[in-house]
This record gives C-alpha cells, structure tokens and sequence, in this order.
C-alpha cells in the first residue's frame, strides 16, 4: 500500500513560467508511438549532505490539451490470378475518410480528407467509455495506507496514470454505414486497458556542487495501434471454394448408397 497525499495542485501559467505555475506544452511528452500527458509528479531535490526535499503535485486541465495528426498506408494490390500488381496508397491528407467511433461502436465524428484529426484528452475519455476516467478509483493498484483518508480504496487515475490505445483500422471497403464518398474508410476507436501505474523519470543537474532535481511523473500514455483488412479477388481461392461446394453437394449422396448398399442387411442385396 502508498500513502497518495501531500499533494499541491499546480496551476497552468498564463503568461510567464514561474515556480508556482507549469506549461502545458513543455510538459506534453512526444513518443515514437504517441504521446504521454503528465497528471502528476512527485519531486525530489537532491543536495550532498541535506536531506531530500519532496513535494508532490497534481496538474489540471491536461485533460483539455489537444493534439493533432495525419497518417497513410501502402498496401499491396493483386489482380484476380493473385499476382501482386501495385501498391494502393492512402493519405488522411488526400483520399481517407476518418470515421471517429465510441465504445460501442456508435460513430462519434468524421474527419474528411485533407482534415487533420483533432481530439482533446477528455474526448479520448468519453470514446473509451470512461470520460470521468482521471477521477475513476483503481483498487487493483493498492489501499491508501494513510490513516482517516478520504478515499482509502486505492489511488485515483490522475495519480496513478492510465494507458490508451489509438488503433486505426482501414479498408478498401465500407463496413460502417456512413454517408460518404471516398477511395479509403478508416476507423478510429479508443481503448483502456487494465488499470496500471504508468509513469516516466527525469533527472537535471541544478548545479555543478552535485544538487539534482528528480521528478517522477504519473499521467496518461497516449500510443498508436494499426490494423484494418484489404479484400481483393483471388481466382485460386474462388477455384477452390467451388470444388469444395461440388464435393459438399455430392456427399449425401455418397452417404444414401452407402448405407443402401451396405448397412440394410439381406435389402442391401435387393440394391446391388
């Protein structure tokens, strides 16, 4: 069990950064995969021969920080015998229409080509199907193990962290119904996985006597997932389907002269 208080709430700075505020975007980490959205962090200052200075702080509003990006695919094509002829190139930017889905599979917003798709940490909340999520208590993370504390049951998402996964799923055909022209649909859904301490650590060196400041900070990891289908025809699988459906067809048949001819007895010779 951890003890989640002590925490001071750190306002966003309006105009000039200062000790007693924090900017959002020098705080906002980009990753190869996605991105990560500080919540909260705890500090510890470091000095040869003192003992650490440590403070904790939770960061609103991240929630409302947005970003914004675009994306493309190259798929293989092949014609009708299963021979590779070309590559089918989709761009957000040109020819892909973003259908923006909920939870439960209900459409949620259309981003059309040449739009950058846009969205706000509190509308992947809402799309995952958790949108009080950095309020949400996860038990499965450990008790408070402060004594008379409010909320004893385990740590809040804000101070814990939570992980999201993005995942764009596209096709050269239209599996959603949705009123639009266009050459691609992609589908974007959001999903949460089980609860988890999602966290990242960084270091500085304050001065040349060995002082250092420790910052761990918990918060949201934003990362990217891809998938989707491409269908073409295949005449060899064709080819073999309808075999199968020949020998299908035949086989009751086959199974009525076999019971006819062998398994009757003496009337088994009447159909011989």
């Amino acid at each position: 069990s951890e003890r989640y208080d002590g925490h001071r709430c750190l306002p966003p700075c309006d105009l000039e950064v200062g000790p007693d505020c924090f900017d959002p975007h020098s705080l906002l980490q980009k990753e190869l995969q996605g991105f990560f959205y500080p919540t909260q962090f705890t500090e510890r200052l470091m000095e040869p021969g003192v003992s650490p200075q440590i403070r904790r702080y939770i960061l609103p509003s991240m929630e409302v920080m947005h970003f914004s990006f675009s994306y493309g695919f190259e798929v293989p094509t092949k014609n009708v015998l299963g021979v590779e002829t070309g590559v089918a190139i989709g761009s957000s930017a040109s020819n892909i229409t973003t259908v923006v889905v909920n939870h439960d599979g209900s459409i949620a917003r259309v981003f059309q080509p040449g739009l950058e798709i846009t969205l706000t940490l509190r509308q992947l909340f809402a799309l995952s199907g958790h949108p009080q999520l950095l309020d949400e208590i996860s038990p499965e993370l450990g008790r408070n193990a402060k004594p008379d504390a409010p909320i004893f049951a385990g740590p809040v998402t804000r101070i814990s962290g939570a992980e999201l996964k993005l995942r764009t799923e596209c096709f050269n055909y239209q599996r959603i119904d949705v009123q639009v022209e266009t050459e691609y649909l992609c589908e974007l859904s959001v999903a949460l996985p089980h609860p988890m301490w999602t966290s990242r650590r960084i270091s500085d060196i304050t001065s040349s006597a060995g002082a250092f400041t420790d910052r761990q900070y918990h918060g949201v990891d934003v990362s990217f997932d891809f998938g989707g289908e491409f269908s073409f025809w295949d005449f060899d699988a064709l080819f073999l389907v309808l075999i199968v459906a020949i020998v299908v067809a035949k086989l009751p048949t086959m199974l009525v002269e076999l019971f006819t001819l062998h398994l009757l007895g003496h009337m088994s010779k009447v159909y011989r």
